[in-house]
């Protein structure tokens, strides 16, 4: 019997296999072009983000410490983790005709004294939750509009919970205290410490005399912190970021994970010339 137009259901099949082998590696490039889009824009976000948590942090710690005021350029303490109590018997031991001399040699400037004060604007808390994690509070001195003269002490405290980066203020801005979430999805946090820029601690012993006088000079802080997209976008699954590099002191702390999520890791050095030691 002669055909008379048409294809046989062989033919059919034939050809539909031919168009598969033709189209997938275009559909495959379609999928990949879009995973590696919203790679990208996953990317962007957390970059973005980073840098807009970052600014926020920038300005709390530029000015830890603070203890001048222009109306007349008063010092004031109240920023400072030292003992009031002894504080004041050193002041009044010193100003006697005979003093004891008991926290070291009476000075002219307050930033002279190497006894048992903390001269320091700022409270470190090492490994707060986990290896990762750290917490930093730091005080800094409030002035009043317009005058300018001392309004009183901020006290603000960075700290992870639940992997939600937590930013609590209590004080002359906030006297019932305010807790707000400015990060969420954050895998790490942690803070370092130069006086120098050349040499970097984690670290201080509040019991110890010279640490509680290093603290008083340090002049910089820098925050590192890494924050994750949980969508399944990393064209690789095990992923390793070097948290803090190894050095002569320790030897570094590696952030390592098993998954296909993405991981930002943000870092900024904050300079506070006003902490610890008063003009």
């Amino acid at each position: 019997m002669d055909r008379k137009g048409g294809m046989t259901l062989v033919e059919v099949l034939v050809y539909m296999v031919l168009a598969g082998f033709l189209l997938a590696p275009v559909i495959m490039l379609v999928q990949n072009t879009a995973i590696s889009m919203a790679r990208d824009a996953g990317t962007v976000s957390l970059r973005i983000s980073g840098l807009e948590l970052l600014n926020i942090v920038y300005d709390d710690l530029r000015n830890t410490g603070y203890k001048l005021n222009p109306s007349g350029f008063a010092a004031s303490d109240g920023v400072s983790y030292i003992d009031t109590v002894k504080f004041k018997a050193y002041v009044a031991d010193c100003a006697s005709p005979s003093p004891t001399k008991a926290y070291g040699p009476c000075p002219v400037r307050l930033d002279t004294i190497t006894g048992e004060f903390d001269l320091s604007s700022f409270m470190p808390e090492n490994k707060s939750d986990g290896a990762y994690y750290d917490a930093l509070t730091i005080r800094k001195g409030k002035l009043t509009a317009p005058t300018g003269a001392w309004g009183g002490v901020d006290t603000v405290t960075y700290k992870v919970e639940n992997k939600n980066l937590k930013r609590k203020i209590v004080g002359y801005s906030s006297p019932s205290g305010n807790v707000v979430t400015l990060a969420r999805n954050v895998e790490a946090l942690k803070f370092r410490y130069s006086e120098n820029l050349l040499d970097w601690y984690d670290a201080f012993d509040h019991g110890d005399k010279d640490h509680l006088q290093a603290k008083g000079y340090v002049q910089y802080v820098k925050m590192i912190i890494v924050t994750k997209d949980p969508k399944k976008l990393s064209p690789t699954k095990t992923t390793t970021i070097a948290l803090i590099e190894p050095d002569g002191g320790g030897p570094g702390l590696k952030l390592e994970r098993n998954d296909l999520a993405l991981y930002e890791r943000h870092e900024i050095v904050v300079p506070i010339p006003n902490n610890g030691l008063f003009p």
